[in-house]
């Protein structure tokens, strides 16, 4: 019989009666409606409204990260110099201020050793030098981020030493100490 044959396949693939739904989003798809002028600007303005969030807080994001990274390390250069010149501090019998770029001289209970601390222009750092019989036996960075040699300072009055350093990221003024 070569009649009416029937085809399960062809059938499905044929929509008799397309849905609703379907309809609707096959005349989406052929028609070209285009935007209206209020849609366009409703959409630009959701966007940069958007962007302009997004771009804040990325901003923000680095900003106080690179801004807190550089306090913290110029906060630790301060307490690792803070360290270094109490513990000479306490360790010296006497302090003899210096002339330029020279700070001053902390001389140890031992005559033979002294600490020397200075401004190096070229690390911008205050330096602290070793001296054995007057010869430098070891330099050591004590503090970075010094930006000229104002920026630190001693003075004696009596027995109490002050030190005030000044970093190029932070200021602190560092607590007093007395000499041995």
């Amino acid at each position: 019989m070569m009649g009416k044959r029937k085809d399960s396949t062809f059938r499905r693939a044929t929509l008799v009666n397309p849905s609703p739904a379907g309809h609707y989003l096959r005349r989406l798809v052929t028609e070209d409606r285009g935007m209206t002028l209020t849609e366009m600007l409703v959409s630009a303005f959701l966007m940069s409204l958007l962007i302009g969030v997004l771009g804040t807080a990325f901003y923000q994001f680095f900003t106080a990260t690179r801004w807190g990274n550089d306090a913290l390390t110029a906060l630790h250069d301060l307490e690792n110099a803070e360290v270094w010149l109490s513990r000479d501090a306490r360790e010296a019998r006497s302090f003899t201020p210096g002339a330029s770029p020279v700070y001053g001289t902390f001389d140890c209970g031992d005559s033979t050793v002294q600490y020397r601390y200075s401004y190096d222009p070229s690390r911008t750092a205050l330096v602290r030098e070793k001296m054995v019989n007057g010869v430098v036996e070891s330099t050591l960075v004590v503090a970075r981020h010094i930006a000229q040699q104002g920026d630190v300072a001693f003075s004696v009055a009596r027995s109490l030493v002050t030190i005030t350093l000044k970093s190029t990221k932070i200021n602190i003024n560092m607590r007093a100490y007395e000499e041995g």
